[in-house]
């Protein structure tokens, strides 16, 4: 068999190549059936994608005096009703649901840190970890909490 250098090169380069998109495909389909909270790939579920804060207002002037308490926004900020959890095994079955009852959960302040308002512990760490970190793995029970609030836009708002 008479082969030279460039088929041989060229027969590495197939190979190499087909062996590459064989471990990209089982790369991705090992992280399509990870789950979301274990996806370093997930940074959000049911959310807007990110932007800058903007502020509307009625005209041009009031928007160059820059006041944005005189502009027409909706703040989140205030009572929301939480539910905590000590394993994400716990969090309440389709509570993102429109549908869905919280009459039971308690409140809480948002923004805030439920830590500080009496759930979970906090974990204050400065140089290592206080468990085994081998991402996108979590080897342990993590604390989720689950927030809802519900509001009302008003007609110029929708």
């Amino acid at each position: 068999m008479n082969l030279n250098l460039k088929s041989i090169s060229c027969g590495i380069l197939l190979l190499s190549s087909i062996t590459c998109l064989e471990a990209e495909n089982i790369v991705r389909q090992w992280r399509d059936n990870q789950p979301e909270w274990q996806n370093q790939y997930v940074n959000g579920v049911n959310r807007l994608p990110s932007r800058s804060t903007t502020y509307s207002f009625r005209d041009v002037t009031s928007a160059l005096e820059g006041d944005r308490n005189k502009s027409e926004y909706l703040s989140l900020n205030g009572k929301w009703k939480f539910c905590y959890s000590d394993n994400v095994d716990d969090v309440p079955v389709g509570f993102y649901k429109t549908d869905f009852s919280s009459s039971s959960w308690s409140s809480i302040q948002v923004p805030s840190c439920w830590e500080m308002q009496g759930y979970g512990y906090p974990i204050y760490t400065n140089s290592t970890y206080p468990f085994p970190a081998r991402p996108p793995f979590i080897d342990r029970n993590n604390q989720v909490g689950c927030y809802i609030k519900r509001i009302q836009c008003s007609g110029k708002m929708e």
